[in-house]
């Protein structure tokens, strides 16, 4: 090829590589920051300073802030469905009921109706721990270890995957989700479970709950997310982007709605009454990879930046892959290069 031809093709390419960095996102995007990748995270959440994770191999670290430091394993082939800390205690939901962290040693709940069995989920309110698996619910006092209380199976025939307690007109309320059974709220007087599942499609499978600051529950299933303004209400569906996807997790900012799905992490923004629009205007949250390596178990926004739990580790930040940088670099050197040899002479 001639000299001033191939002097052309470089000048255009340098131009177009400095074109693709000038329309690349610069947005914060998920990025890695996992102590043990390929271990498969199966639950997170925020302990102390930082998040704190357990692995499919019965691994628990946590993050001091500098990086990731191991806590004691736990015994067994118990393997953690969901971490909550409790008062500063770390608490364990298991395939084999709950565990807590004293003195770096796993010890299980005692007592005769304390959980067994697969624990799917634990929750707090002021007063109370909640636990649900697939034997029920239970709850039991915050500041009272082995105190739990058996508040039976919302359903026979579901496994119950999220419990709920929220507040109401200074009433607390619990609702439990279930696998194909739908949404049930316990009545204390009563002491039994009631179906709540006006507005949701029939046989939901409700995968997460949250309650926003105006008191709106939301709860996402497996065919999208479903919003209750009032305990009274039917349930509504959220459209827009979103769509009928499954929601697998949620959790809120001050001004922003995040859920965590198969294909990432999308968010839309909270009105100025804390609330979520029907329509609301959902945009996902890329990573710096290509993808995610699995679909988005948890996510938290305690600290500075959020956290998730997508088989690995991720944080927000502000960066840019490999290629954005091949590019910054790559597009002015074809530049000099290119006008170089287009006015080389012998």
């Amino acid at each position: 090829m001639h000299r001033k031809p191939l002097a052309a093709i470089m000048i255009a390419a340098g131009a177009l590589a400095l074109l693709a960095v000038a329309r690349y996102p610069m947005e914060p995007r998920w990025q890695a920051d996992d102590p043990a990748r390929g271990q498969h995270v199966t639950a997170m959440n925020w302990w102390r300073d930082g998040p704190v994770l357990a692995t499919q191999d019965g691994n628990v670290q946590g993050h001091t802030g500098d990086g990731w430091e191991p806590h004691p394993d736990l015994p067994g082939d118990a393997r953690s469905t969901v971490l909550l800390s409790v008062d500063g205690q770390l608490h364990a939901g298991t395939t084999d009921g709950v565990l807590r962290l004293e003195d770096d040693t796993w010890t299980g709940a005692e007592g005769d109706e304390a959980p067994s069995g697969r624990i799917a989920h634990l929750t707090l309110d002021d007063d109370t721990l909640y636990a649900a698996g697939d034997g029920g619910v239970w709850q039991r006092a915050r500041d009272t270890a082995d105190s739990w209380e058996f508040l039976g199976h919302p359903d026979e025939d579901a496994i119950v995957y999220r419990v709920l307690s929220s507040s109401h007109e200074g009433e607390t309320l619990l609702r439990s989700g279930s696998i194909e059974a739908g949404v049930h709220r316990y009545d204390r007087e009563e002491e039994a479970w009631t179906a709540d599942n006006a507005g949701l499609p029939e046989a939901v499978k409700v995968l997460s709950f949250q309650q926003l600051r105006n008191g709106t529950v939301l709860a996402g299933t497996d065919q999208g997310l479903y919003r209750q303004t009032t305990p009274d209400d039917d349930w509504q569906h959220v459209s827009g982007l979103i769509g009928d996807r499954r929601i697998l997790s949620m959790a809120i900012t001050a001004d922003t709605l995040y859920t965590g799905s198969d294909d990432g992490v999308w968010h839309a923004p909270l009105n100025n009454r804390g609330d979520i629009e029907h329509d609301a205007d959902w945009l996902p949250v890329l990573a710096v990879e290509e993808s995610l390596d699995a679909p988005v178990g948890w996510i938290l926004t305690h600290g500075e930046q959020p956290w998730i739990a997508a088989g690995s580790a991720y944080r927000l930040r502000t960066g840019q892959p490999l290629e954005w940088y091949l590019l910054v670099i790559g597009g002015p050197l074809m530049l000099i290069a290119g006008g170089g040899l287009w006015m080389y002479r012998r």
